[in-house]
C-alpha cells in the first residue's frame, strides 16, 4: 500500500515502500495477466508513484533524486509507444459520452486499423524497461534519507511546499494564456499532490483524504482533456474518414475540452490558492508527533 505506517520507522516505511511500487512495475512487465497493454499502464502508474515519492523528498538528497527521477522519467517515455494506440482507443470511446452515436465507433474502428510503429520489439522495450527498474530499485536504497523523524519531517514539509508553489505557477499560467504544456504541467503537479496525499494520509486523514479526492479528480479532467487533444490531431490526419465526422467530432473535442479545462481549473484553485507554508508547517508538526 502506497501509505507510511506511523508505527514503523518512516526511512524504513519509505524505502519499502519504494520498493514495493518498483517491483510491482516489474511484476506487471514480466507477467502481463491482463495484455501488454495494462501491464504497460499498470507500471507507468507504479512509476509515478515512485517520482511523486521522490519530489515529496527530494531535499534529503537532491543529486541521487535527480538521478533516479530521469532514470525513471526515462523508463517511462520508453514504454509509452506501446500504450498510446490502445490509450487513443479508450479515448474515442468516451467520446459516447460527450456525443453519442455512430460517428465516434467509425472513429474507434479507424484508430483500431492504425499500426503503432515502435522502435523496438515489444520483447524488447518491455525487458529493457526491467532492467533499468531493477537499477532503480538498488539506487533508492543508496538515497540518503535520514532516519531521525524530524529532519525527514523538515524535508517532506519542502516536498509539499514546493509541490503547492509548483502548481501555483502552473495555474497562473492556465488561467492567462495557456499552451497545452501549461495544463499539463498542471496535471502533473496536481498527480504530485494526489500521490503525496496517499502517501502522508494517516497523520491527517480528515484533510488529506479530501485534497487526495479532488486532487485525483482534476488529474483525470485534465487527462481527459489531453486525451481529446491528441485525438483531435490524429483525427486530422487519419485517411479516408469522412470528413462530416471529422467536423462533428472536433467541434465536440474542442467543446469539451474547455468545459473541462474550466472545472479543473476551478478544481486546482480550491487546492492550490492557500498558503502552502502554512499546511507544510501542518505535515511537519503532524510528522514529527505521528
Amino acid at each position: 500500500m502506497f501509505r507510511i505506517n506511523w508505527n514503523n520507522p518512516p526511512r524504513s516505511e519509505i524505502l519499502r515502500i519504494a520498493v514495493d511500487k518498483l517491483n510491482d512495475a516489474q511484476d506487471a512487465l514480466n507477467r502481463q495477466p491482463d495484455g501488454l497493454d495494462e501491464a504497460v499502464h499498470a507500471a507507468r502508474k507504479a512509476i509515478k508513484h515512485i517520482r511523486a515519492l521522490l519530489r515529496l523528498m527530494r531535499s534529503a538528497d537532491p543529486k541521487g533524486a535527480l538521478r533516479l527521477n530521469a532514470l525513471l522519467r526515462g523508463v517511462s517515455a520508453d514504454l509509452s509507444p506501446l500504450r498510446d494506440g490502445a490509450a487513443l482507443v479508450e479515448a474515442s470511446r468516451r467520446l459516447d459520452a460527450v456525443i453519442p452515436g455512430p460517428a465516434a465507433d467509425r472513429l474507434a474502428a479507424s484508430l483500431r486499423a492504425i499500426a503503432t510503429d515502435l522502435p523496438a520489439e515489444p520483447a524488447e522495450i518491455t525487458a529493457k524497461a526491467g532492467s533499468a527498474l531493477k537499477n532503480a530499485s538498488r539506487a533508492f536504497l543508496d538515497l540518503d534519507l535520514p532516519k531521525d523523524r524530524g529532519k525527514l519531517a523538515d524535508h517532506a514539509a519542502r516536498g509539499w511546499r514546493r509541490a503547492g508553489e509548483r502548481a501555483v505557477a502552473a495555474l497562473e499560467r492556465c488561467a492567462t494564456e495557456p499552451d497545452e504544456e501549461d495544463f499539463h504541467d498542471l496535471r502533473k503537479r496536481g498527480q504530485d499532490r494526489w500521490m503525496q496525499a496517499s502517501l502522508l494520509r494517516r497523520i491527517w486523514p480528515s484533510g488529506l483524504i479530501a485534497v487526495q479526492a479532488s486532487s485525483k479528480r482534476m488529474v483525470d479532467m485534465l487527462g481527459q482533456a489531453r486525451d481529446f487533444g491528441r485525438l483531435e490531431t490524429v483525427i486530422a490526419q487519419l485517411p479516408d474518414f469522412e470528413d462530416r465526422d471529422r467536423i462533428t467530432l472536433t467541434a465536440a473535442m474542442e467543446s469539451e475540452r474547455m468545459r473541462l479545462h474550466r472545472d479543473a481549473i476551478a478544481l486546482a484553485r480550491n487546492l492550490f490558492e492557500h498558503d502552502s507554508k502554512k499546511e507544510a508547517d501542518i505535515i511537519r508538526l503532524l510528522i514529527r508527533n505521528a
